[in-house]
């Protein structure tokens, strides 16, 4: 049995040194990772590939969860 979302459970495996690739309609300038995993650190800025519309981003570490912040074009 799966365990329900408020019971105890094991964490899952860290991912690592992987892209997200988004659709955007906007200039990306730099991107950013935060996460609360990162305790009392700045946000990472990562490196990135925009070709047209799709923006390739490369993260280099989740546990959890994080966010994901883009400065673009206004």
């Amino acid at each position: 049995d799966e365990p329900q979302w408020n019971e105890k459970h094991q964490a899952p495996d860290p991912m690592r040194e992987f892209q997200v690739e988004i659709r955007s309609l906007s200039v990306v300038f730099q991107a950013w990772w935060a996460s609360p995993e990162d305790s009392g650190q700045e946000p990472l800025q990562l490196t990135y590939q925009q070709d047209g519309e799709r923006l390739e981003i490369h993260v280099p570490k989740i546990n959890y969860f994080g966010l994901l912040i883009l400065k673009i074009a206004e």
